[in-house]
Protein backbone atom coordinates (compact mmCIF):
# COMPACT_ATOMS: atom_id res chain seq x y z
CA UNK A 1 0.00 0.00 0.00
CA UNK A 2 1.05 3.42 -0.68
CA UNK A 3 0.79 6.68 0.82
CA UNK A 4 -2.62 8.78 -0.27
CA UNK A 5 -5.58 6.61 0.38
CA UNK A 6 -6.36 2.93 1.45
CA UNK A 7 -7.14 0.82 -1.58
CA UNK A 8 -10.62 -0.16 -2.00
CA UNK A 9 -12.13 -2.83 1.41
CA UNK A 10 -8.91 -1.93 2.89
CA UNK A 11 -9.39 -0.26 6.28
CA UNK A 12 -6.53 1.64 8.48
CA UNK A 13 -5.69 3.39 11.13
CA UNK A 14 -2.75 5.03 12.73
CA UNK A 15 -1.89 3.97 16.34
CA UNK A 16 0.47 4.87 18.69
CA UNK A 17 2.51 2.58 21.36
CA UNK A 18 -0.47 2.26 23.42
CA UNK A 19 -2.69 0.87 20.33
CA UNK A 20 -4.98 4.09 20.63
CA UNK A 21 -5.80 6.01 17.66
CA UNK A 22 -3.34 9.39 17.14
CA UNK A 23 -5.28 12.68 15.58
CA UNK A 24 -4.83 14.74 12.55
CA UNK A 25 -0.87 15.91 12.84
CA UNK A 26 -0.03 12.97 15.18
CA UNK A 27 2.53 10.20 13.91
CA UNK A 28 1.62 6.83 14.59
CA UNK A 29 2.27 2.96 12.85
CA UNK A 30 -0.10 2.24 10.10
CA UNK A 31 -2.19 -0.70 11.05
CA UNK A 32 -4.20 -2.00 8.08
CA UNK A 33 -7.27 -4.94 7.92
CA UNK A 34 -9.02 -6.46 4.84
CA UNK A 35 -10.18 -8.85 3.22
CA UNK A 36 -6.47 -9.70 1.35
CA UNK A 37 -4.80 -10.11 4.82
CA UNK A 38 -1.74 -12.48 5.16
CA UNK A 39 -2.44 -15.57 7.67
CA UNK A 40 1.37 -14.82 8.69
CA UNK A 41 5.25 -15.08 8.35
CA UNK A 42 5.79 -18.62 6.73
CA UNK A 43 7.57 -20.80 10.05
CA UNK A 44 8.27 -17.83 12.18
CA UNK A 45 5.98 -17.50 14.81
CA UNK A 46 7.52 -15.12 16.66
CA UNK A 47 7.24 -12.43 13.46
CA UNK A 48 3.94 -13.60 13.22
CA UNK A 49 2.80 -12.73 16.83
CA UNK A 50 4.66 -9.42 16.80
CA UNK A 51 3.14 -8.00 13.54
CA UNK A 52 -0.72 -9.65 13.26
CA UNK A 53 -3.07 -8.59 16.05
CA UNK A 54 -6.04 -10.93 16.50
CA UNK A 55 -8.10 -8.52 17.54
CA UNK A 56 -7.60 -5.06 16.76
CA UNK A 57 -10.17 -2.63 18.75
CA UNK A 58 -9.47 0.11 16.66
CA UNK A 59 -10.39 -1.70 13.51
CA UNK A 60 -13.96 -3.09 15.46
CA UNK A 61 -11.68 -6.10 16.48
CA UNK A 62 -11.13 -7.19 13.18
CA UNK A 63 -7.89 -9.04 12.95
CA UNK A 64 -4.73 -6.40 11.72
CA UNK A 65 -1.35 -6.34 10.61
CA UNK A 66 1.01 -3.55 11.85
CA UNK A 67 2.94 -2.39 8.34
CA UNK A 68 5.84 -0.93 10.33
CA UNK A 69 5.35 2.25 8.68
CA UNK A 70 4.93 5.50 10.49
CA UNK A 71 2.82 8.08 9.19
CA UNK A 72 0.07 10.72 9.57
CA UNK A 73 -3.01 12.11 8.58
CA UNK A 74 -2.72 15.36 6.30
CA UNK A 75 -5.16 18.25 6.37
CA UNK A 76 -6.57 17.28 3.30
CA UNK A 77 -7.23 13.36 4.28
CA UNK A 78 -4.42 11.59 2.71
CA UNK A 79 -1.92 9.89 4.65
CA UNK A 80 1.86 10.65 4.40
CA UNK A 81 4.76 8.07 5.34
CA UNK A 82 7.41 9.56 7.58
CA UNK A 83 9.58 6.78 8.55
CA UNK A 84 9.47 3.09 9.97
CA UNK A 85 9.57 2.45 12.89
CA UNK A 86 12.04 -0.23 13.00
CA UNK A 87 14.45 3.20 12.34
CA UNK A 88 12.78 4.60 15.49
CA UNK A 89 14.76 4.37 18.49
CA UNK A 90 15.36 5.50 22.09
CA UNK A 91 18.36 7.33 22.86
CA UNK A 92 19.25 8.73 26.14
CA UNK A 93 15.54 8.74 26.94
CA UNK A 94 14.49 10.64 23.83
CA UNK A 95 12.71 8.85 20.54
CA UNK A 96 14.96 9.85 17.45
CA UNK A 97 13.81 8.60 13.62
CA UNK A 98 17.19 7.48 12.32
CA UNK A 99 15.95 7.79 8.86
CA UNK A 100 15.67 11.95 9.72
CA UNK A 101 19.21 11.82 11.23
CA UNK A 102 20.18 10.37 8.02
CA UNK A 103 18.54 12.66 5.81
CA UNK A 104 20.59 15.77 7.83
CA UNK A 105 24.02 13.98 7.41
CA UNK A 106 23.39 13.18 3.52
CA UNK A 107 22.60 16.86 2.98
CA UNK A 108 26.38 18.04 3.59
CA UNK A 109 27.83 17.76 -0.03
CA UNK A 110 30.92 16.20 1.04
CA UNK A 111 29.19 13.15 1.99
CA UNK A 112 28.46 10.16 -0.14
CA UNK A 113 26.89 7.95 2.18
CA UNK A 114 25.67 7.82 5.71
CA UNK A 115 23.90 5.15 7.72
CA UNK A 116 23.13 5.93 11.33
CA UNK A 117 22.86 3.33 14.26
CA UNK A 118 22.71 2.90 18.12
CA UNK A 119 26.22 2.32 19.97
CA UNK A 120 26.03 1.78 23.62
CA UNK A 121 23.12 4.15 23.99
CA UNK A 122 24.98 6.65 21.77
CA UNK A 123 23.78 7.40 18.25
CA UNK A 124 26.65 6.66 15.58
CA UNK A 125 26.81 8.36 12.13
CA UNK A 126 28.90 6.20 9.38
CA UNK A 127 30.05 8.73 6.77
CA UNK A 128 31.36 7.94 3.45
CA UNK A 129 34.47 8.77 2.70
CA UNK A 130 35.35 10.24 5.58
CA UNK A 131 33.80 12.97 8.47
CA UNK A 132 33.84 16.52 7.07
CA UNK A 133 35.26 18.98 9.51
CA UNK A 134 31.93 21.21 10.02
CA UNK A 135 29.75 18.14 9.39
CA UNK A 136 28.65 17.88 13.26
CA UNK A 137 27.54 22.47 12.84
CA UNK A 138 25.83 20.96 9.95
CA UNK A 139 23.89 18.73 11.81
CA UNK A 140 23.28 20.86 14.67
CA UNK A 141 21.45 23.40 12.23
CA UNK A 142 18.91 21.14 10.92
CA UNK A 143 18.36 18.40 13.83
CA UNK A 144 17.19 19.60 17.57
CA UNK A 145 20.11 18.55 20.18
CA UNK A 146 19.32 15.44 20.49
CA UNK A 147 19.21 14.08 17.09
CA UNK A 148 22.42 15.10 16.52
CA UNK A 149 24.86 12.00 16.25
CA UNK A 150 27.16 11.75 19.17
CA UNK A 151 29.82 9.75 17.34
CA UNK A 152 30.95 10.62 13.67
CA UNK A 153 32.71 7.91 12.36
CA UNK A 154 34.42 7.59 8.74
CA UNK A 155 34.02 4.42 6.84
CA UNK A 156 35.30 4.29 3.02
CA UNK A 157 32.21 2.13 2.09
CA UNK A 158 29.09 0.62 3.76
CA UNK A 159 28.75 -3.32 4.28
CA UNK A 160 26.22 -4.32 1.82
CA UNK A 161 23.39 -7.06 1.97
CA UNK A 162 22.97 -9.36 -1.48
CA UNK A 163 19.97 -7.28 -1.80
CA UNK A 164 21.81 -3.97 -1.59
CA UNK A 165 20.86 -3.37 1.62
CA UNK A 166 23.34 -1.55 4.46
CA UNK A 167 24.24 -4.61 6.55
CA UNK A 168 24.06 -2.36 9.59
CA UNK A 169 25.43 -6.01 11.78
CA UNK A 170 28.66 -5.93 9.80
CA UNK A 171 29.96 -1.87 10.81
CA UNK A 172 32.62 -2.09 12.35
CA UNK A 173 32.93 -0.55 16.38
CA UNK A 174 33.11 2.86 16.30
CA UNK A 175 37.13 3.46 17.39
CA UNK A 176 38.46 4.57 20.86
CA UNK A 177 37.81 7.92 21.33
CA UNK A 178 40.01 10.19 24.32
CA UNK A 179 38.82 12.97 25.64
CA UNK A 180 35.88 12.88 22.49
CA UNK A 181 38.26 12.51 19.73
CA UNK A 182 36.50 12.14 16.51
CA UNK A 183 37.98 11.67 12.84
CA UNK A 184 37.12 14.30 10.23
CA UNK A 185 38.48 15.93 6.98
CA UNK A 186 38.28 18.97 5.15
CA UNK A 187 40.40 20.50 2.14
CA UNK A 188 43.28 22.45 3.97
CA UNK A 189 44.76 26.14 3.03
CA UNK A 190 46.16 24.47 -0.76
CA UNK A 191 43.19 22.75 -1.59
CA UNK A 192 44.09 19.28 -0.70
CA UNK A 193 41.74 16.74 1.66
CA UNK A 194 43.07 16.09 5.52
CA UNK A 195 42.03 13.74 7.47
CA UNK A 196 43.06 14.39 11.14
CA UNK A 197 41.73 13.72 14.67
CA UNK A 198 39.98 16.64 16.90
CA UNK A 199 39.18 16.97 20.78
CA UNK A 200 36.62 19.70 19.90
CA UNK A 201 35.61 21.19 16.89
CA UNK A 202 36.62 25.05 18.40
CA UNK A 203 40.18 23.28 17.78
CA UNK A 204 39.62 24.64 13.96
CA UNK A 205 38.34 27.39 14.78
CA UNK A 206 41.56 28.55 16.88
CA UNK A 207 44.04 27.70 14.49
CA UNK A 208 42.56 28.80 11.72
CA UNK A 209 42.32 32.60 13.85
CA UNK A 210 45.46 32.42 15.39
CA UNK A 211 46.98 31.20 11.83
CA UNK A 212 44.72 34.27 9.28
CA UNK A 213 45.65 37.03 12.41
CA UNK A 214 49.45 35.83 12.35
CA UNK A 215 50.27 35.63 9.40
CA UNK A 216 48.82 39.07 8.43
CA UNK A 217 50.36 40.46 10.98
CA UNK A 218 54.03 38.57 8.84
CA UNK A 219 52.74 40.32 5.81
CA UNK A 220 52.49 43.68 7.84
CA UNK A 221 56.07 42.91 9.41
CA UNK A 222 57.71 42.15 6.12
CA UNK A 223 55.65 45.83 4.53
CA UNK A 224 56.80 47.56 7.11
CA UNK A 225 60.55 47.31 7.94
CA UNK A 226 62.20 48.91 11.38
CA UNK A 227 65.62 48.84 11.03
CA UNK A 228 66.57 52.11 12.81
CA UNK A 229 63.98 52.40 15.20
CA UNK A 230 61.33 55.47 14.48
CA UNK A 231 62.89 56.18 11.02
CA UNK A 232 60.73 55.38 8.20
CA UNK A 233 62.01 53.03 5.60
CA UNK A 234 60.11 51.64 2.43
CA UNK A 235 59.36 47.86 1.70
CA UNK A 236 62.49 47.82 0.09
CA UNK A 237 64.53 48.65 3.23
CA UNK A 238 65.17 52.54 1.74
CA UNK A 239 65.18 55.31 3.89
CA UNK A 240 61.97 57.95 3.41
CA UNK A 241 63.88 61.41 3.20
CA UNK A 242 64.00 61.47 7.00
CA UNK A 243 60.32 60.92 7.72
CA UNK A 244 59.46 59.18 11.24
CA UNK A 245 56.92 57.06 13.08
CA UNK A 246 55.01 58.48 15.97
CA UNK A 247 56.31 57.36 19.40
CA UNK A 248 52.86 55.24 19.94
CA UNK A 249 53.08 54.07 16.31
CA UNK A 250 56.49 52.97 16.92
CA UNK A 251 55.56 51.39 19.70
CA UNK A 252 52.28 49.68 18.42
CA UNK A 253 54.00 48.00 15.13
CA UNK A 254 56.68 46.62 17.38
CA UNK A 255 54.35 45.16 20.29
CA UNK A 256 52.27 43.41 17.59
CA UNK A 257 55.39 41.50 16.27
CA UNK A 258 55.57 39.72 19.20
CA UNK A 259 53.73 36.20 17.79
CA UNK A 260 54.83 35.92 14.36
CA UNK A 261 56.76 32.65 13.12
CA UNK A 262 56.93 31.15 16.58
CA UNK A 263 53.29 30.75 17.41
CA UNK A 264 52.32 30.13 14.16
CA UNK A 265 55.09 26.98 14.85
CA UNK A 266 53.51 26.17 18.20
CA UNK A 267 50.39 25.69 16.29
CA UNK A 268 52.04 23.68 13.48
CA UNK A 269 53.25 21.60 15.79
CA UNK A 270 50.61 20.56 18.04
CA UNK A 271 48.42 20.09 14.23
CA UNK A 272 50.77 17.32 13.19
CA UNK A 273 49.78 15.53 16.35
CA UNK A 274 46.35 15.67 15.21
CA UNK A 275 47.31 14.16 11.86
CA UNK A 276 47.13 10.34 10.56
CA UNK A 277 51.41 10.23 10.38
CA UNK A 278 52.41 12.86 12.99
CA UNK A 279 55.76 11.78 12.52
CA UNK A 280 55.10 11.56 8.37
CA UNK A 281 56.01 13.70 5.83
CA UNK A 282 52.92 14.82 3.11
CA UNK A 283 53.37 16.90 0.37
CA UNK A 284 54.01 20.02 2.57
CA UNK A 285 57.49 19.57 2.57
CA UNK A 286 58.34 19.07 -1.32
CA UNK A 287 56.33 21.63 -1.60
CA UNK A 288 57.83 24.36 0.70
CA UNK A 289 60.74 23.42 -1.16
CA UNK A 290 59.58 23.90 -4.33
CA UNK A 291 58.24 27.23 -3.41
CA UNK A 292 61.56 28.28 -2.38
CA UNK A 293 62.85 27.78 -5.96
CA UNK A 294 59.97 29.74 -7.24
CA UNK A 295 60.59 32.38 -4.86
CA UNK A 296 63.77 32.83 -6.18
CA UNK A 297 65.18 32.16 -2.41
CA UNK A 298 63.67 35.20 -1.19
CA UNK A 299 65.09 35.44 2.09
CA UNK A 300 61.90 36.44 3.85
CA UNK A 301 60.43 33.18 3.02
CA UNK A 302 63.59 31.59 5.02
CA UNK A 303 60.71 29.56 6.87
CA UNK A 304 59.82 27.30 4.16
CA UNK A 305 63.21 25.79 3.68
CA UNK A 306 63.92 25.31 7.24
CA UNK A 307 60.93 23.72 8.24
CA UNK A 308 61.77 21.12 6.24
CA UNK A 309 65.15 20.34 7.10
CA UNK A 310 63.72 21.00 10.97
CA UNK A 311 61.33 18.14 10.33
CA UNK A 312 63.21 15.81 8.56
CA UNK A 313 65.39 15.90 11.70
CA UNK A 314 62.56 15.26 13.96
CA UNK A 315 61.37 12.52 11.97
CA UNK A 316 64.72 11.00 12.04
CA UNK A 317 65.20 11.60 15.74
CA UNK A 318 61.58 9.64 16.76
CA UNK A 319 62.11 6.70 14.28
CA UNK A 320 65.85 6.57 15.90
CA UNK A 321 64.43 5.81 19.29
CA UNK A 322 66.36 9.34 20.66
CA UNK A 323 63.91 12.21 20.52
CA UNK A 324 64.88 13.80 23.44
CA UNK A 325 68.44 13.27 22.83
CA UNK A 326 67.77 15.19 19.86
CA UNK A 327 65.96 17.98 21.39
CA UNK A 328 68.82 18.21 24.23
CA UNK A 329 71.61 18.46 21.31
CA UNK A 330 69.56 20.64 19.11
CA UNK A 331 68.94 23.16 21.55
CA UNK A 332 72.62 23.40 22.31
CA UNK A 333 72.38 25.45 19.21
CA UNK A 334 71.00 28.62 20.88
CA UNK A 335 72.81 27.71 24.44
CA UNK A 336 76.76 26.59 23.51
CA UNK A 337 77.34 26.90 20.09
CA UNK A 338 77.57 30.62 20.30
CA UNK A 339 80.31 30.70 22.70
CA UNK A 340 82.55 28.34 20.64
CA UNK A 341 81.62 29.67 16.46
CA UNK A 342 80.98 33.04 15.47
CA UNK A 343 77.92 32.98 13.12
CA UNK A 344 78.43 36.55 12.54
CA UNK A 345 82.46 37.04 11.46
CA UNK A 346 83.15 37.23 7.55
CA UNK A 347 79.32 37.18 6.65
CA UNK A 348 79.18 39.22 4.16
CA UNK A 349 75.64 39.95 2.48
CA UNK A 350 75.37 40.26 -1.51
CA UNK A 351 75.84 44.25 -0.46
CA UNK A 352 79.02 45.11 -1.83
CA UNK A 353 79.77 48.53 0.21
CA UNK A 354 78.76 46.36 3.37
CA UNK A 355 81.61 45.74 5.73
CA UNK A 356 83.07 42.04 6.79
CA UNK A 357 83.45 41.63 10.60
CA UNK A 358 86.88 40.36 11.26
CA UNK A 359 86.66 36.63 13.22
CA UNK A 360 87.19 36.97 16.90
CA UNK A 361 90.55 35.00 18.37
CA UNK A 362 89.65 31.91 19.79
CA UNK A 363 86.14 31.45 17.77
CA UNK A 364 85.45 29.28 15.00
CA UNK A 365 84.45 31.50 11.77
CA UNK A 366 83.24 29.43 9.80
CA UNK A 367 81.76 32.03 6.97
CA UNK A 368 85.65 33.81 7.98
CA UNK A 369 87.45 30.24 6.93
CA UNK A 370 85.18 29.21 4.05
CA UNK A 371 83.62 32.13 2.26
CA UNK A 372 81.47 29.36 0.01
CA UNK A 373 79.32 28.99 2.89
CA UNK A 374 77.65 32.20 2.66
CA UNK A 375 76.38 31.01 -0.47
CA UNK A 376 75.42 27.02 0.88
CA UNK A 377 73.57 29.38 3.70
CA UNK A 378 71.48 32.03 1.73
CA UNK A 379 70.52 29.49 -0.95
CA UNK A 380 69.49 26.98 1.38
CA UNK A 381 68.48 28.95 4.19
CA UNK A 382 68.24 32.92 3.52
CA UNK A 383 70.34 32.89 6.09
CA UNK A 384 70.47 36.55 7.75
CA UNK A 385 72.40 38.48 10.29
CA UNK A 386 73.92 41.67 11.32
CA UNK A 387 76.80 41.80 13.68
CA UNK A 388 76.58 45.20 14.51
CA UNK A 389 72.70 45.01 15.97
CA UNK A 390 72.79 41.26 16.97
CA UNK A 391 69.62 42.11 19.01
CA UNK A 392 67.56 42.47 15.81
CA UNK A 393 69.31 40.71 13.39
CA UNK A 394 69.91 37.16 15.13
CA UNK A 395 68.81 34.39 12.45
CA UNK A 396 69.09 31.99 16.13
CA UNK A 397 67.39 34.78 18.21
CA UNK A 398 64.59 35.72 15.86
CA UNK A 399 63.94 33.09 13.45
CA UNK A 400 65.46 29.77 14.09
CA UNK A 401 63.70 30.16 17.94
CA UNK A 402 60.80 28.64 16.10
CA UNK A 403 61.57 25.13 16.55
CA UNK A 404 61.23 24.81 20.34
CA UNK A 405 58.61 26.58 19.90
CA UNK A 406 57.27 23.34 17.26
CA UNK A 407 58.02 20.80 20.09
CA UNK A 408 55.94 22.74 22.68
CA UNK A 409 53.40 22.73 20.03
CA UNK A 410 53.98 19.06 19.71
CA UNK A 411 54.28 17.74 22.86
CA UNK A 412 52.62 20.26 25.38
CA UNK A 413 50.03 21.14 22.89
CA UNK A 414 47.59 18.86 23.49
CA UNK A 415 46.88 19.76 27.39
CA UNK A 416 47.85 23.35 26.01
CA UNK A 417 44.45 22.91 23.59
CA UNK A 418 42.62 22.04 25.88
CA UNK A 419 42.24 25.15 28.23
CA UNK A 420 42.44 27.20 24.88
CA UNK A 421 39.18 25.48 23.52
CA UNK A 422 37.59 25.90 26.86
CA UNK A 423 38.50 29.91 26.96
CA UNK A 424 37.16 29.68 23.12
CA UNK A 425 33.75 27.68 23.93
CA UNK A 426 32.91 30.17 26.91
CA UNK A 427 29.59 31.44 26.61
CA UNK A 428 29.94 34.20 28.60
CA UNK A 429 30.85 37.24 26.73
CA UNK A 430 32.15 39.06 29.96
CA UNK A 431 34.24 35.81 31.03
CA UNK A 432 35.87 35.92 27.42
CA UNK A 433 36.50 39.68 27.59
CA UNK A 434 37.64 39.59 31.04
CA UNK A 435 40.07 37.21 29.97
CA UNK A 436 41.45 38.65 26.70
CA UNK A 437 42.14 41.64 28.57
CA UNK A 438 44.25 40.21 31.60
CA UNK A 439 45.80 38.19 28.86
CA UNK A 440 46.92 40.92 26.74
CA UNK A 441 47.53 42.86 29.94
CA UNK A 442 50.78 40.29 30.81
CA UNK A 443 51.87 40.09 27.13
CA UNK A 444 52.20 44.09 27.89
CA UNK A 445 53.98 43.54 31.14
CA UNK A 446 55.98 40.72 29.22
CA UNK A 447 56.70 42.82 26.42
CA UNK A 448 58.08 46.01 28.47
CA UNK A 449 60.71 43.40 30.28
CA UNK A 450 61.79 41.91 27.25
CA UNK A 451 62.75 45.10 25.71
CA UNK A 452 65.43 45.14 28.45
CA UNK A 453 66.03 41.54 27.90
CA UNK A 454 66.24 42.32 23.78
CA UNK A 455 69.15 44.74 24.72
CA UNK A 456 70.85 42.65 26.81
CA UNK A 457 70.66 39.29 24.30
CA UNK A 458 73.79 38.74 22.09
CA UNK A 459 74.71 35.73 20.42
CA UNK A 460 78.33 36.94 19.01
CA UNK A 461 80.93 34.73 20.20
CA UNK A 462 83.20 37.66 21.23
CA UNK A 463 80.10 38.66 24.04
CA UNK A 464 80.55 35.23 25.76
CA UNK A 465 84.25 36.03 26.55
CA UNK A 466 85.62 38.86 28.92
CA UNK A 467 88.54 40.94 28.43
CA UNK A 468 90.85 38.52 30.43
CA UNK A 469 89.19 35.31 28.80
CA UNK A 470 86.85 33.84 31.35
CA UNK A 471 83.45 32.89 29.96
CA UNK A 472 80.73 35.04 30.58
CA UNK A 473 78.14 32.86 32.29
CA UNK A 474 75.93 35.81 33.02
CA UNK A 475 75.70 36.18 28.80
CA UNK A 476 73.78 32.40 28.54
CA UNK A 477 71.35 32.93 30.83
CA UNK A 478 70.75 36.66 29.87
CA UNK A 479 70.04 34.75 26.43
CA UNK A 480 68.59 31.88 27.75
CA UNK A 481 66.19 34.21 29.82
CA UNK A 482 65.69 35.86 26.37
CA UNK A 483 64.53 32.82 24.72
CA UNK A 484 61.73 31.74 27.55
CA UNK A 485 60.48 34.93 27.13
CA UNK A 486 59.69 34.82 23.76
CA UNK A 487 58.23 31.48 24.09
CA UNK A 488 55.83 32.89 26.75
CA UNK A 489 55.22 35.46 24.57
CA UNK A 490 54.09 33.77 21.32
CA UNK A 491 52.20 31.13 23.51
CA UNK A 492 50.17 34.73 25.62
CA UNK A 493 49.35 35.47 21.78
CA UNK A 494 47.52 32.49 21.12
CA UNK A 495 45.56 32.95 24.36
CA UNK A 496 44.55 36.21 23.50
CA UNK A 497 42.91 35.59 19.61
CA UNK A 498 41.49 32.54 20.85
CA UNK A 499 39.71 34.58 23.81
CA UNK A 500 39.40 38.18 21.68
CA UNK A 501 38.11 36.66 18.74
CA UNK A 502 34.43 34.70 19.27
CA UNK A 503 33.97 34.11 15.25
CA UNK A 504 35.54 31.55 12.77
CA UNK A 505 37.80 33.52 10.59
CA UNK A 506 37.84 30.16 8.15
CA UNK A 507 37.74 32.06 4.76
CA UNK A 508 40.37 34.29 5.84
CA UNK A 509 42.54 31.05 7.11
CA UNK A 510 42.46 29.41 3.71
CA UNK A 511 43.87 32.30 2.06
CA UNK A 512 46.58 33.54 4.56
CA UNK A 513 49.24 30.99 3.05
CA UNK A 514 49.10 31.55 -0.23
CA UNK A 515 48.33 35.38 0.55
CA UNK A 516 51.68 34.67 2.36
CA UNK A 517 53.60 32.82 -0.71
CA UNK A 518 52.14 35.50 -3.22
CA UNK A 519 53.28 38.60 -1.31
CA UNK A 520 56.91 37.93 -2.19
CA UNK A 521 55.78 38.95 -6.07
CA UNK A 522 53.58 42.13 -5.44
CA UNK A 523 56.07 44.42 -3.50
CA UNK A 524 54.20 47.50 -5.02
CA UNK A 525 50.98 46.77 -3.56
CA UNK A 526 52.33 46.44 0.33
CA UNK A 527 54.57 49.36 0.34
CA UNK A 528 52.96 50.24 3.36
CA UNK A 529 55.23 53.25 4.92
CA UNK A 530 54.80 55.13 1.47
CA UNK A 531 51.50 54.65 1.42
CA UNK A 532 51.34 55.91 5.00
CA UNK A 533 53.48 58.94 4.08
CA UNK A 534 50.95 59.87 1.06
CA UNK A 535 48.00 59.99 3.40
CA UNK A 536 49.98 61.80 5.71
CA UNK A 537 50.31 64.79 3.09
CA UNK A 538 46.99 64.66 2.25
CA UNK A 539 45.12 64.51 5.94
CA UNK A 540 44.90 66.68 8.77
CA UNK A 541 47.45 66.48 11.53
CA UNK A 542 44.78 65.86 13.59
CA UNK A 543 43.58 62.18 12.50
CA UNK A 544 46.44 61.19 10.19
CA UNK A 545 48.00 59.05 12.98
CA UNK A 546 45.03 57.29 13.67
CA UNK A 547 44.36 56.48 10.00
CA UNK A 548 47.74 55.54 9.48
CA UNK A 549 47.90 52.81 11.64
CA UNK A 550 44.79 51.59 10.51
CA UNK A 551 45.47 51.71 6.87
CA UNK A 552 48.97 49.68 7.93
CA UNK A 553 47.01 46.97 9.93
CA UNK A 554 44.34 47.21 7.77
CA UNK A 555 45.72 46.31 4.15
CA UNK A 556 47.42 43.27 4.94
CA UNK A 557 44.26 41.48 5.76
CA UNK A 558 42.33 43.11 2.84
CA UNK A 559 45.36 41.68 0.93
CA UNK A 560 44.61 38.06 2.44
CA UNK A 561 41.49 38.51 1.63
CA UNK A 562 41.52 39.32 -1.79
CA UNK A 563 44.79 38.63 -3.12
CA UNK A 564 44.78 35.81 -1.04
CA UNK A 565 41.85 34.46 -2.74
CA UNK A 566 43.08 34.79 -6.41
CA UNK A 567 46.30 32.60 -5.06
CA UNK A 568 44.50 30.09 -3.40
CA UNK A 569 42.86 29.12 -6.61
CA UNK A 570 46.69 29.00 -7.95
CA UNK A 571 48.41 27.59 -5.47
CA UNK A 572 46.92 23.75 -5.46
CA UNK A 573 47.89 23.93 -9.07
CA UNK A 574 51.33 23.48 -7.54
CA UNK A 575 50.36 21.31 -5.03
CA UNK A 576 48.97 18.89 -6.87
CA UNK A 577 51.52 18.66 -9.34
CA UNK A 578 54.17 18.20 -6.85
CA UNK A 579 51.75 15.26 -5.64
CA UNK A 580 51.59 13.77 -9.28
CA UNK A 581 55.75 13.59 -9.10
CA UNK A 582 55.82 12.08 -5.78
CA UNK A 583 53.64 9.37 -6.44
CA UNK A 584 55.19 8.60 -9.76
CA UNK A 585 58.47 8.33 -7.90
CA UNK A 586 56.77 6.26 -5.33
CA UNK A 587 55.55 4.07 -8.10
CA UNK A 588 59.19 3.44 -9.68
Amino acid sequence: MGAARPHAGQRLVILDEAQQPVGAGGTGEVTVSGPVLASGYLNLPEKTAETFLPSCAALGGARAVRSGDLAMWTESGNLKVVGRRDAMVKVRGARVELGEVETAVLSHPAVKGTTVTVYEDQLVAYVVPAVPANLRDHCKERLVAYMVPHILEGIEELPRLPNGKVNKKALPKPADRVDGAETVMELDSLGQMRKFTRRAASEDRILDNVRAILIGMVIQSHATPLPAGAQMFDIANRSLGGAMWGPWQLWLLQVTRGGGWSSLAFLNGFDDTRGMKPYGFTYREPLFLVLWLILDYNWTMWYLPVFVYMKALFNAAHWLGIPRLHMFLFSQIWIVLPAFVDLYAGWHPWDPQSQVVPCTPGCVCPFDDFSWLQTVFYYTMGWWVSFYEPQKHSMLGHALIFIPCYWLGFYLGGPIFKFLTKVADEPSTLKRATIAIGVLGFYLLMYSTNVQLTDGYDDRCSSYWGPGGGFQFGQVMYNMAYFVMNLAMSLTYVIFIAAAVPVHLKSLAKNCFPSLIFSAFTPCILDLPTMVLSLRESLPAAVSPALEMAWSFGVPFLYEAVVGAAAAVMLPFIAKGVMKVLAALRRK
